[in-house]
């Protein structure tokens, strides 16, 4: 489908184009809209619409009619209008433009220019420290900025990482080293004297057995119901959220329940015929789910599909096995 469009211009020119060289505006007989010419877009106004052949000869008799009425003028017509350069964008003439424009004549682009025109000229108003020229040195400034929180943020992950060493080797600290260490506060073996040998051999006093006791391992709270070893913790893959709730299953649930449950304890549709595993401990998975999410911002769709994939593996897995 073609059109007959009138270019709001002086003096008037006439074109046959097709609809889609409209770019904004609606496409009716007798509106105002912008049309793309060649690498421009100007307003004008749809005469009519119709048939490419009908509407050239409409052309023809409109050109042939201002060259009679407009006597000494130059003569254009389709293909012979001047392009004309893109206008250049000034802040300063955003006022003489806006006096300058008639709205009856011009397209709903040039309204949405008037429009982000008048919103920039108050947004500079109601921000004093708004420029629009390039500062070299407030960008210099923001870069070291930004370099200082990188070296900060770097400094940071040192310091966390010999941390969990620490706690690491606290944690896997043989239990000889532990009785090495107290051993000065136990009596000599190789005393002769048969009362130092009936004391050794009696129970020991409660304070000598807490100093030899191992020191219990430190807990991480996952949530209200759920806590794993620094070790179960340092072990488990946070790189990636589904790998991180597959390992946190396996730290609290361990591979014999995976197997032998389910995180709905429902039946799937596709095993009507066999009995429903039962339901993991909700209030586990629900902090398992919950700490997942807010850890990675990932759906919680996918934590709940980590976790029944999980309990299918594990099943396969033990079923593997027993053959």
């Amino acid at each position: 489908m073609y059109m007959l469009i009138q270019w709001i211009e002086d003096p008037p020119t006439w074109d046959v184009l097709p609809q889609t060289k409209v770019v904004n505006g609606l496409c009716e007989v007798g509106y105002i809209c912008d049309v793309q010419y060649r690498d421009e877009t100007s307003p004008a106004k749809i005469i009519q619409k119709g048939s490419r052949t009908k509407l050239m000869k409409a052309l023809e008799a409109l050109e042939r009619g201002c060259r009679n009425a407009a006597t000494g003028t130059e003569e254009r017509g389709r293909g012979l209008r001047e392009k004309r350069p893109p206008a250049q964008f000034s802040p300063a003439s955003s006022e003489e433009h806006e006096e300058d424009t008639n709205p009856k004549l011009k397209g709903k682009k040039n309204l949405t220019k008037a429009l982000s025109l008048q919103f920039l000229n108050e947004y500079e108003e109601s921000e004093p420290g708004y420029s629009r020229d390039v500062n070299p040195a407030a960008d210099s400034s923001i870069a070291n900025q930004l370099n200082e929180m990188r070296c900060l943020l770097l400094e940071m992950r040192e310091k966390i990482i010999n941390l969990e060493r620490t706690v690491r080797d606290q944690i896997t600290q043989p239990a000889s080293s532990t009785l090495s260490r107290s051993s000065p506060l136990l009596p000599s073996s190789s005393s002769p004297s048969p009362p130092s040998r009936t004391t050794s051999s009696s129970p020991p006093p409660s304070r000598t057995t807490s100093s030899t006791s191992p020191p219990s391992p430190v807990q991480i709270h996952i949530g209200p119901t759920v806590k794993i070893t620094a070790t179960q913790y340092a072990h488990i893959k946070w790189s990636d959220p589904r790998k991180a709730t597959k390992d946190l299953l396996m730290a609290v649930f361990g591979r014999q329940v995976l197997a032998t449950h389910s995180y709905t304890g429902k039946l799937s549709n596709a095993f009507l015929g066999r009995q429903p595993k039962p339901q993991l401990n909700s209030a586990k998975t629900s902090d398992i789910l919950n700490y997942i999410t807010n850890k990675f911002g990932v759906d919680p769709a996918l934590v709940k599909q980590a976790i029944s994939q999980k309990c299918a593996d594990e099943a396969k897995l033990a079923r593997r096995r027993s053959k």
